[in-house]
């Protein structure tokens, strides 16, 4: 799947690279404006966090579970419980609002003893705790990559039977075949979020646009 991943990276790149230049890769054109060679700005990002915002339009969730790991190996073992437990103070807030006023204070509390752990709190603040702006039921398939993290064993596992694919053609059938047994389970059996909190999400957004002041430029009047 990475290989696939990194395939069809390249093609768009490569894709990119053609527009820029006026000309593919050993093509004589009168068009060509440049080489390949070098440096130039592009407009694919291939920062996963910047392509995410970008092109979908999405915010980014750091794993809480990897975070308190990284959050952790700042301090010594022996004071790990403690500062575990006043970080987990976070997480038991209600809304996104009380969560980031107490993560404020764990990180300034905390930045006297261990300063890197306070700047670590600093720098993944809004990325850790986005999903606090989410339904409180669909919280607990945001704060974590545990789903995600299960449907890439389970596509390793049914790739281990297989073994050796004859071609990349069957690896894309097999990958495919989990997946759209994934999407029906979550959709049919176990849903993977509610449809009540995914409209009281759209509600929430439907009220925020209504209360967005209405700009009208110069132009348009």
């Amino acid at each position: 799947m990475r290989t696939i991943a990194e395939n069809a990276l390249q093609l768009i790149m490569e894709a990119d690279v053609d527009r820029l230049i006026g000309a593919g890769r050993h093509e004589r054109s009168g068009d060509r404006a440049t080489w390949r060679n070098g440096y130039r700005d592009r407009s694919l990002d291939t920062r996963a966090k910047g392509a995410i915002t970008r092109v979908m339009g999405a915010t980014w969730q750091r794993c809480r579970v990897h975070f308190m790991r990284n959050a952790l190996s700042y301090v010594p073992k022996g004071q790990n419980t403690m500062v575990a437990a006043a970080i987990r103070q976070v997480f038991l807030q209600p809304d996104q609002k009380s969560a980031t006023q107490v993560w404020r204070q764990a990180a300034d509390q905390l930045r006297t003893r261990w300063p890197k752990l306070g700047n670590c709190m600093d720098e993944v603040e809004t990325d850790a705790l986005d999903y606090t702006g989410f339904p409180t039921q669909h919280r607990t398939k945001l704060y974590s990559t545990n789903p995600l993290e299960r449907l890439n064993k389970e596509v390793k596992r049914r790739a281990d039977v297989v073994g050796i694919f004859p071609n990349e053609d069957s690896i894309v059938r097999l990958v495919g075949a989990v997946l759209l047994e994934q999407n029906d389970e979550w959709q049919l059996q176990h849903r993977y979020m509610q449809i009540e909190g995914m409209a009281e999400l759209n509600q929430t957004i439907m009220i925020e646009k209504e209360n967005q002041p209405l700009h009208i430029t110069a132009k348009a009047a």
